[in-house]
């Protein structure tokens, strides 16, 4: 892909003189690197493949690149730190790769970088604008602008990494899962585990984007809403199984549940199939729940032999009271602690489901 990098510098100025309303003057350059660093700048910038950009959040986004047989993830808005507890758990990867010259110029477009908030005209007068004035000005100094903009954080990931395998979207959901700044929900550690867990799992996209809104919900019950949401991605998947044993279908259950709702205007019973996903998953919400904190949630036990009717639908009846407009009398409170079960009990379901039914979606 030919690209310029004299059009960059201009457009960089733009954004930099847009605060002060005026045009870029023709006058901005840059500083260029140390001579030994000039072809190795202009080679990054050259050279690297911009794969993919995604947004994450609203202010972040990632960027996916190739350059030298490695891929470079680069994180808007992230936090800048020394080590990334990420990373104790994938080798093959360098966290926190300086973002030299060439990457800059290459990311802050598709990075969408814009000035910081906390960034005064004052001192852009004295350090960008006014700078152009001087009789000695050679051109801007491209370390002090970066400082300027939002913040990034670049990860170099080698092809043989697990993690060279993830989209922007993924990584950058699984690298944020770890800012506890984004969490507005006082989830407790367990929790937050088992989301970051989920995270790194070969989910379908929007099953991961649901995982992540729910980590970083404002409310509890916008979070129950998102985990949910996955739930009923399965609905139709243990009475399409059923189906597909007595005809022999061969392909896989998501898609002959896809051929009955379009061909046969095939509904769902949301509680029943529920139920039967209960009941696909109780084992391992056995092994996994905490029921002296749960039972008094769902009024059962795992002893009892209508528990998955019983576990159902009061986990219905939750998700009712959140989603439906009802009488004040049927609407259901639950304190910190409750909603952190319930928030973790969702989390178990989704894993042993998506475990149970892999080669079925």
């Amino acid at each position: 892909m030919s690209r310029n990098m004299i059009d960059h510098v201009r457009e960089l100025g733009d954004i930099l003189w847009k605060q002060k309303a005026s045009p870029c003057p023709q006058t901005f350059k840059l500083i260029p690197p140390q001579p030994h660093l000039q072809q190795i700048e202009k080679d990054k910038f050259l050279n690297s493949t911009i794969l993919t950009a995604e947004p994450i959040l609203p202010g972040y986004r990632c960027v996916k690149i190739e350059y030298e047989n490695c891929y470079y993830f680069a994180v808007s808005h992230a936090i800048q730190e020394n080590t990334h507890p990420l990373f104790e758990n994938f080798d093959l990867a360098t966290f926190n790769e300086d973002l030299t010259d060439g990457f800059f110029l290459l990311l802050f477009k598709p990075l969408s970088l814009k000035i910081k908030e906390d960034i005064s005209p004052i001192l852009l007068e004295n350090e960008v604008w006014g700078i152009l004035d001087d009789k000695l000005y050679s051109g801007h100094d491209l370390d002090k602008l970066k400082k300027i903009f939002d913040s990034v954080v670049l990860t170099k990931v080698y092809s043989q990494s697990k993690l060279a395998e993830k989209s922007p979207s993924e990584f950058g959901k699984i690298f944020l899962s770890y800012d506890r700044n984004l969490y507005s929900l006082p989830f407790h550690d367990l929790t937050i585990t088992l989301f970051r867990d989920l995270l790194y799992e070969e989910y379908p996209y929007f099953i991961q984007h649901n995982i992540f809104q729910s980590l970083t919900a404002t409310h509890f019950q916008h979070s129950f809403i998102d985990l949910y949401k996955c739930i009923e991605y399965l609905y139709s998947l243990p009475h399409a199984l059923s189906l597909k044993q007595v005809i022999n279908f061969t392909g896989k259950a998501s898609e002959l549940a896809d051929y009955c709702r379009k061909k046969l205007n095939w509904k769902r019973k949301e509680e029943y199939s529920l139920q039967l996903l209960i009941n696909m998953a109780k084992q391992n919400i056995v092994e996994s729940i905490n029921f002296d904190k749960t039972s008094l949630i769902f009024g059962c036990t795992p002893e009892q032999e209508d528990f998955c009717e019983k576990f159902s639908r009061q986990l219905y009846k939750i998700r009712n009271s959140f989603v439906h407009q009802i009488d004040q009398s049927d609407q259901i409170s639950l304190s910190d602690d409750e909603y952190n079960s319930v928030i973790h009990t969702l989390l178990v379901i989704i894993q042993q489901l998506f475990v149970s039914l892999k080669t079925e979606i």
